[in-house]
C-alpha cells in the first residue's frame, strides 16, 4: 500500500518545484519556483524536462533526470520540515 502524505505531513511540492526551478535556470531557461509550480506541477518529470526542452528548443545539459533526483533529495534532507499539527 503506498500512502500520499504530500501536504499532510510535509509539504514538499513548493521545495521540489524551487529545485526544477533552479536546475531549468542554469540550463539557460529562466523560471521562477512559481512559474515552474504553474507550468509544471502535475506533470511527470519526463514530461517536464520535454516541455523544458521544448521552450528552450534543444536538449538540456546532460542527465537532467539525475542532476534533480539529486538536488531535489538533498534540499529534502536538508529543508523539508513537517507540517505542523
Amino acid at each position: 500500500m503506498i500512502f500520499d502524505c504530500d501536504g499532510v505531513l510535509v509539504d514538499s511540492e513548493r521545495l521540489a518545484n524551487a529545485v526544477l526551478a533552479d536546475l531549468l535556470t542554469r540550463s539557460g531557461l529562466p523560471t521562477t519556483t512559481d512559474e515552474s509550480i504553474a507550468t509544471y506541477m502535475g506533470l511527470s518529470m519526463t514530461s517536464c524536462l520535454g516541455l523544458a526542452e521544448g521552450n528552450l528548443a534543444r536538449p538540456l545539459p546532460s542527465d537532467p533526470l539525475d542532476r534533480y533526483h539529486e538536488a531535489v533529495f538533498a534540499a529534502f534532507d536538508g529543508e523539508l520540515e513537517a507540517i505542523p499539527a
